[in-house]
């Protein structure tokens, strides 16, 4: 596989600055792209979230009951003390 550079040499010498210019500019813009580590890390952090949020929602469940459970106490306590 051919180098830019001696691509870029074969150019006539009026072309050879612009187009190293050019090639810097897309080497720039190609840094810029979001790459597939960053889905991959996106991915982790969402898993992570998802299971956090099934955690929560599972320690929801687990207190609506409990306090069910103290309502209907307070309720047989009021009852008993009328």
């Amino acid at each position: 596989m051919q180098k830019y550079s001696d691509i870029i040499e074969s150019f006539p010498q009026e072309f050879q600055l612009p187009m190293l210019k050019l090639l810097d500019r897309l080497r720039e813009e190609t840094l810029n792209v979001v790459q597939k580590s960053d889905f991959d890390q996106l991915r982790a952090a969402l898993s992570s979230l998802a299971e956090k949020v099934f955690d929560l929602t599972e320690a929801q469940k687990r207190t609506e009951i409990q306090v069910e459970k103290l309502a209907s106490a307070q309720e047989r306590t009021e009852k008993q003390l009328r």
